[in-house]
């Protein structure tokens, strides 16, 4: 590997360890940065002169190693939107954290930072000691589904952890965002039976189907811009009308901030009987 892999390989940031090990002492990580390639972050750490990740950039300046959400959101997880860097420092760096910084580590010893980015099972450690169980199951799922774990490696990775961590992996669905996550939880929080991705004839699957024809669609964040996900999403939900179904479509900042309004609508439709085809061929 040389050097430019290294640096692709670690987000734009590497550790004098990293460059040792490569075959690169002080001498030659100088000429390094003579020559453009390398510049100074802090003592033991040097960066591309191209673009970084801030989050990253902050977090190693502050003697750390970017962890939790912010790691995870790096590593591609669905991540809840949050204005802090989280940081993983070692016991040994004594300075005050800057504003906008939080400090997050595992249960147990802190390990070592030996890289700019927390590796993915790192990361989830510090989540599961640092996040609400809800935040936490949206980020379990989210590793779940895009396949960047399975339920026995998670099982294994969080087996020493407190019991509200092992239970959120018991907890733990087939879904496509973070938003459907905390939308399942929330509906389940309320005894409401609920079905995850029920595909529906030719249509294809649904994110919920409460009862037989109470269809739940959640927006991603991806989504709440109009582009042809947009359209798409609108068609789909009048061919599910057109069959008799009804949908009740909720969007990204509704889960996120307003979550009062969907569940209102959501619990009004239910003490109709409006899940049932019997309650909806009668009102017909």
């Amino acid at each position: 590997m040389d050097i430019h892999r290294l640096l692709a390989a670690n987000h734009g940031i590497v550790s004098v360890r990293q460059l040792r090990q490569l075959g690169i002492g002080f001498p030659d990580s100088q000429d390094l940065v003579r020559r453009g390639v390398l510049s100074p972050v802090r003592r033991g750490w040097y960066r591309t002169p191209h673009w970084v990740d801030q989050r990253m950039l902050r977090a190693v300046t502050a003697g750390g190693a970017l962890t939790c959400v912010s790691a995870l959101d790096l590593h591609g997880l669905w991540t809840p939107p949050t204005a802090e860097v989280h940081c993983r420092r070692t016991t040994a760096i004594t300075e005050p954290l800057p504003t906008g910084l939080i400090d997050c580590c595992p249960t147990g010893p802190r390990p070592l930072v030996q890289r700019s980015v927390d590796n993915l099972g790192m990361a989830l450690r510090c989540a599961a000691r640092c996040r609400s169980e809800e935040e936490l199951i949206v980020l379990l799922d989210s590793a779940l589904n895009l396949q960047r774990a399975t339920r026995a490696e998670l099982e294994q990775l969080l087996a020493n952890e407190p019991r509200r961590v092992r239970r959120a992996l018991s907890r733990l669905a087939p879904a496509e965002s973070g938003t459907e996550t905390m939308v399942r939880l929330r509906l389940r929080a309320r005894r409401i039976e609920v079905r995850p991705q029920v595909r529906i004839g030719l249509i294809g699957r649904v994110d919920f189907l409460i009862g037989e024809r109470l269809i739940i669609e959640v927006d991603s964040y991806e989504h709440h811009s109009r582009g042809a996900g947009y359209e798409r999403d609108r068609e789909r939900d009048q061919q599910l009308i057109a069959l008799g179904y009804l949908v009740i479509r909720i969007s990204y900042q509704q889960v996120l901030h307003r979550w009062h309004e969907p569940e209102a609508t959501i619990l009004a439709a239910i003490r109709r009987g409006d899940h049932y085809w019997r309650s909806h061929r009668q009102q017909g």
